[in-house]
Parts: structure tokens; C-alpha cells; sequence
């Protein structure tokens, strides 16, 4: 009789799960509130730490970023952190993926040629491209052409000039690799001065090139 009672129990369950959520019962995975709570701690310790440019603070986030795609191993282990994506919201994720990334090349071979109070001309074929995913900030008219600023999601501003014409406009989103604008040419080379920033800080512009 008891055994009835508790099959009639479990049934009666199911049906409110099937009722309440349309033939699907809510399951949660193995380890979630534990894996829940070592993507808090870790989005915690990558907010803290996103300021300081020390290497050895650098390593240690690369490797937190390592670990959201690698098994782990603690106690009966956690498992994949591959669902950080399914709860942290999409700009966090922008953060998490972007922030120790740096700007793509200016041009098509682009090569530093050298480097002065800041700004570092590069020489390179074709049109400025954009060095990530960001927003054109501002276009400024300036002696021998035009200033581009584009702020991109990563953190970073870069600054170019100067250039002959700019294909985009103040506001506007860019992807990596967007043709932005036509640079100087000089012989068959085209020419750049560009600016890397972030905030206020002036970051070598070579050391921020993937």
C-alpha cells in the first residue's frame, strides 16, 4: 500500500511539473549552484582586477579566461564552466572576451616605422581598418586631413591622422576589419599616424597589435 502511495506521490509531481511547464520537467545540471557560484567569484576578481596592467595580473586573467573552457578538477570535479555564457549577460561576456585582447592591424602588412610622443606612423597597403568591434567617436578636420577616433568594446581608442577622407561617421559601429578611411600615400605605401588609448593612459601602439 505504501509503495501504491508512493508511485501515486511521484505521478502526481510529474503532472504538476507538466502543467507548469508544458511537458518539460525543469531539471537543473549536476554541480549548477556550485558552478553558479565559481562564475560569480571569478566575474568578481575580473572586476577588481580589469585596471591593473601588471604582467603578472594580466597572466593570471588570461589564465581565468583558460579555465571557462577547461575541465577542472576540484574535489569530485566541477566540470566544463562552459555555461558561464548561458547566465552572465552578453556585456559581461564582451568584457570577459575582449578586455585583453588588443587592435588588429592598421592596414593590410602594416609595419611601425617609428615612434613619437605618443603617436607611431605606420606604413602599410590599402585603406585604415578598424582595428575591432567599437563605434566611431568623433571625425575632426585637421591640418592634411581628417582625425578618426573610434572607441572599441575592448576598452581601447585608437586615434589615426591623417587621413585623405573618412568612410565613416561620428556614432556610427564598426567591425574588425572595416575599411574606415583612405590614408596618405607615399610612393605605393599608405602612411598613418595612429594613437592607442586607454582612458587617459597613451599605450605604445605596437604592444596593442594582434
Amino acid at each position: 500500500m505504501s509503495r501504491r502511495k508512493g508511485l501515486a506521490s511521484r505521478a502526481c509531481h510529474r503532472a504538476r511539473n507538466w502543467l507548469r511547464y508544458g511537458q518539460k520537467e525543469v531539471v537543473y545540471p549536476k554541480h549548477f549552484f556550485l558552478q553558479l557560484a565559481v562564475c560569480a567569484v571569478l566575474f568578481l576578481v575580473v572586476c577588481g582586477m580589469r585596471s591593473t596592467e601588471s604582467e603578472p595580473v594580466q597572466a593570471a586573467l588570461a589564465d581565468l579566461r583558460a579555465v571557462a573552457t577547461t575541465e577542472v578538477d576540484i574535489g569530485e570535479s566541477i566540470g566544463k564552466l562552459e555555461f558561464v555564457g548561458n547566465f552572465v549577460p552578453e556585456s559581461v561576456m564582451v568584457f570577459w572576451n575582449g578586455a585583453q585582447e588588443g587592435l588588429a592591424e592598421p592596414f593590410s602588412e602594416a609595419t611601425p616605422l617609428l615612434e613619437d610622443e605618443g603617436w607611431t606612423l605606420f606604413a602599410g597597403k590599402g585603406a585604415l581598418l578598424a582595428g575591432g568591434e567599437g563605434e566611431a567617436a568623433a571625425v575632426e578636420e585637421v591640418e592634411g586631413g581628417y582625425r578618426l577616433t573610434v572607441e572599441y568594446d575592448n576598452g581601447l581608442t585608437a586615434v589615426a591622422a591623417p587621413l585623405l577622407g573618412v568612410r565613416v561617421a561620428a556614432g556610427e559601429r564598426v567591425h574588425e576589419g572595416q575599411s574606415l578611411g583612405e590614408a596618405q600615400q607615399v610612393g605605393d605605401s599608405s602612411r598613418v599616424r595612429l594613437r592607442v588609448l586607454r582612458g587617459e593612459e597613451v599605450l605604445s601602439a605596437p604592444d596593442y597589435l594582434r
